[in-house]
């Protein structure tokens, strides 16, 4: 799961909570997360992301499932050019996009869906 949000988003707050809340499924089920802050996080000001992880979902910053990171200019253009305060991504082991989605919190069944369908 490729995920692109900015830390000032009140629905990307609530999609870390929930994808935390969930952390136990997602580690059993293979599902790796890149948690990526957007570029320049969507031009607002609000925390970096080490300092967002350590606030919001702290247990995440251990998670070997869990790789979070800020995004290169290149990523934004490629991944988010329209330039959404929150937008995932949901990639096969082929590397192939799956689904193109948002709000984790009002889309959960269909990311456990998807990794749920990931094999070991």
């Amino acid at each position: 799961m490729l995920w692109l949000f900015s830390t000032w988003c009140h629905t990307c707050v609530a999609g870390i909570k929930v994808m935390q809340d969930n952390q136990a499924f997602w580690k059993q089920s293979g599902l790796i997360i890149l948690a990526v802050r957007n570029r320049n996080n969507g031009g607002y000001p609000g925390l970096q992301m080490p300092d967002f992880i350590k606030k919001i979902a702290p247990q995440l910053a251990q998670e070997p499932n869990w790789v979070t990171g800020e995004a290169s200019a290149e990523m934004a253009q490629q991944y988010n050019a329209r330039q959404f305060p929150d937008i995932y991504y949901l990639i096969d082991e082929q590397g192939q996009v799956q689904v193109v989605s948002t709000a984790p919190t009002a889309t959960l069944q269909k990311i456990k869906q998807f990794a749920g369908g990931i094999s070991q």
